[in-house]
């Protein structure tokens, strides 16, 4: 499973929608889902549906993740930040950018690297991961300070993991219902 944490109108991750709409076709066969994480506060599952429609989108399915607990508990700061974690332990194999075209204040024309696709051919084939972890640019995600959600910790047995079992047990499950064009 490949979570992708996104907001509205994050350039990076506008940038990101076609790269992900192409490994989840490369990648969907081999049973890897590919599910959209929205942290941010501003938006609101409309205006995440119209987003998803306006970047062709619209069949991958969104999390909102209203109480910002799967960003917590993954330790996510920022929008482009990708985690595959293997659903048969729920171990994390890699984190961080999709590619290595976004660079700190600029952006290559073409990606060199591409650290999600090696990841996932590396596990899929029993083979070590070349590169676990590597540096995600995006837009810095805003959390809710002084409410219960910074108060009582998160535990992913109880607050995660069942979001994401209900939320990607199949390939076409959804959190937002994204009507396709």
């Amino acid at each position: 499973m490949v979570l992708f944490f996104t907001a509205n109108d994050c350039p990076v991750a506008r940038q990101s929608a076609a790269k992900l709409k192409a490994l989840r076709e490369s990648f969907g066969e081999r049973g890897v889902s590919i599910l959209l994480v929205n942290s941010s506060l501003a938006d609101n599952r409309k205006s995440i549906s119209k987003e998803a429609a306006e970047l062709g989108i619209w069949h991958l399915p969104v999390l909102k993740d209203d109480s910002q607990g799967v960003a917590r508990h993954l330790g996510v700061k920022r929008t482009g930040e990708t985690i595959a974690i293997s659903t048969h332990d729920w171990t994390v194999f890699y984190r961080g950018a999709i590619d290595d075209q976004m660079v700190e204040g600029a952006q290559k024309p073409q990606p060199t690297e591409h650290y999600l696709e090696n990841a996932l051919n590396d596990f899929l084939d029993g083979k070590p991961i070349r590169q676990s972890k590597t540096v995600a640019r995006g837009c810095i995600l805003q959390f809710e300070s002084g409410d219960k959600y910074d108060a009582e910790p998160v535990s992913y047995a109880h607050d995660v993991a069942p979001i994401l079992s209900t939320n990607v047990s199949s390939a076409t499950a959804r959190a937002i219902s994204v009507p396709e064009r």
